[in-house]
């Protein structure tokens, strides 16, 4: 339906647009046979004629429509004409129109009732009038103070004004006029236009042989006179249906968060949105906006090193852990391999990149040396992969074998959902709780198994096996569970000792710990899941109790 609607826009076809969108979308349905009235149903259609006329005289695209409509909406202009913006009448049936005198000029009634009128404008300090008995003469604008000739000519154009209006109101009634009439002089104070036409009204009421030319209506409560009316109270009118009706139509108590769960929208998550619901924070809108790019905004990481830092140390802190995180994206690893740290920084493109980087994420060009000798050893470092080891780091691979910055995208683990490493039921299967989305650092092949790495810059005071350990399972454990059932969903495992043969394992290296050469070990914390583990970890995203309460119960 929007690919047909596309095409008519497209082909510039606004009348079929309108009218399709009107019908296909079920608007005219609903105006006819649910609503009490066609009232919006009638605008829907008088903005559609309006927007019609719009395009063929300006001969508009789709945009120029829409901009067009914006400008009315937020009264920046009108559609041309004098009565564009006059609501019209919604039905044919008999009703009642309501309308100022001046919008009734040239219009006629069987009935017309004539109300208003008794007080005066406001008054202001410009005046316009004629300035002398030539109506057709240019008219001239005073400022008060005013001279007595020119007030004078001012309230006679006035009055004039007034008494022409007047006429127009009073001779819209083809059968029958309906005048308010004071008669009591107690209430004839009003300074309004309409005092001119009560005056007329008094002299022919006195007349008793103008009797039989109209009918009068005696308004009660008028007859009463003005401090009678004054001192009566008004009576409200109100009314309130019968207390069993009421019960009757109570609904019984409804589990709330229960339905909100029920009915929530998809959603697509991440590692970092999530851990800041298990945290107990709001996630709102702004912050998926902030995951520019589709990738997700580094956090504060984690720091328990001691505040005292050398000058030249790059300093702690989410500037740091961006910066340091682009240049290991973007870096060229050919370049590394086998380079000593002086002369690969020595490189025009590497200091180019390290500058530009440094500039983007306000860092300090003194922490320059630092920063390359991080990186340098973060890409030459051998890694020690549980029974295997990669000698000479990340920059010693095949880079056909080396992917940087991979995203996955999967469903949130459900109870419906086939488990980890099952085939798909030809059938399909149901997402009714959203998507987990992110982007892995760094994914790579070794010696026929595939692991994903994470780079930290964490500040911790030590960088041995035991507090890596331990720190990783205090505030990375969620994104250890994310990314590895993401890496089992890549690589389909489906076998008994497919986990095996095929997952590597999982790094989290620290850049701030990696020494070159050494064990491979150092600033490393390694971690190869099995099956079992990895079935855990699907099962406990399911049972994500966090995550349900914020997205859900929200």
């Amino acid at each position: 339906r929007l690919l047909a609607w596309r095409d008519a826009a497209r082909r510039r076809d606004f009348e079929t647009l309108f009218v399709r969108i009107l019908d296909e979308s079920g608007v005219l349905r609903r105006e006819l046979f649910v609503r009490e009235n066609e009232r919006k149903l009638t605008n829907y259609l008088h903005i559609c004629e309006l927007l019609l006329e719009e395009c063929g005289r300006r001969g508009r695209e789709l945009a120029g429509v829409i901009g067009a409509l914006e400008s009315y909406i937020r009264g920046e202009a009108e559609p041309p004409g004098d009565e564009s913006t006059q609501q019209r009448l919604e039905t044919d049936r008999l009703s009642v129109q309501v309308m100022t005198m001046h919008k009734a000029k040239g219009l006629e009634a069987p009935v017309v009732f004539l109300y208003g009128g008794y007080g005066a404008s406001p008054p202001g300090d410009l005046h316009v009038f004629h300035r002398d008995d030539d109506l057709d003469a240019p008219r001239v604008m005073a400022v008060e103070p005013l001279d007595e000739g020119a007030r004078e000519r001012w309230q006679r154009d006035e009055r004039e004004e007034e008494e022409r209006l007047l006429y127009v109101a009073i001779t819209r009634a083809a059968a029958r006029l309906y005048l308010p009439w004071i008669a009591d002089r107690a209430l004839r104070s009003f300074v309004g236009g309409y005092r001119i036409l009560n005056d007329r009204l008094n002299a022919f009421a006195e007349d008793e042989a103008n009797a039989v030319h109209f009918e009068r209506i005696t308004v009660p409560a008028l007859e009463a006179g003005a401090a009678e009316m004054a001192a009566e109270a008004p009576v409200p009118v109100a009314w309130m249906p019968p207390p069993e009706v009421l019960e009757e139509a109570r609904p019984a108590a409804l589990d709330f968060a229960a339905l909100a769960r029920a009915h929530a929208a998809i959603v697509v998550s991440s590692y970092s949105r999530m851990k800041r619901a298990a945290r107990g924070e709001r996630t709102a809108a702004p912050e998926i906006a902030a995951e520019a790019g589709g990738k997700e905004v580094l956090e504060d990481e984690p720091t328990s090193a001691p505040d005292a830092e050398a000058e030249d140390v790059l300093p702690g802190g989410t500037a740091t852990g961006s910066f340091l995180h682009e240049v290991l994206e973007r870096v060229d690893l050919a370049p590394v391999r086998g380079s000593t740290l002086a002369d690969w920084s020595a490189r025009p493109e590497v200091e180019a990149l390290f500058r530009a980087a440094m500039a983007r994420h306000d860092r300090d060009p003194r922490h320059l040396p630092h920063a390359r000798r991080l990186v340098h050893t973060a890409l030459t470092a051998d890694l020690a992969l549980g029974d295997a080891r990669l000698a000479g780091g990340i920059a010693a691979l095949d880079p056909a074998r080396v992917r940087r910055e991979m995203e996955f995208l999967y469903p949130i683990p459900e109870a419906g959902h086939p488990r980890l490493g099952a085939p798909l039921p030809a059938a399909g299967f149901t997402v009714e709780r959203g998507y987990l989305r992110g982007f892995v650092d760094l994914v790579f092949e070794h010696d026929g198994r595939v692991y994903f790495a994470d780079w930290k810059t964490d500040l911790l005071p030590e960088y041995t096996a035991s507090t890596l350990a331990e720190h990783v399972e205090r505030n990375y454990d969620l994104q250890v569970k994310v990314y590895a059932v993401a890496m089992a969903r890549w690589l389909g495992l489906g076998g008994a000792d497919n986990a095996g043969r095929r997952f590597g394992g999982i790094l989290y290296c620290f850049v701030r710990g990696m020494e070159a050469p050494g064990s491979g070990a150092e600033g490393v914390h390694f971690r190869r899941p099995d099956r079992a583990e990895l079935e855990g970890y699907a099962r406990e995203l399911r049972e994500f109790a966090h995550y349900r309460e914020t997205h859900h119960g929200a």
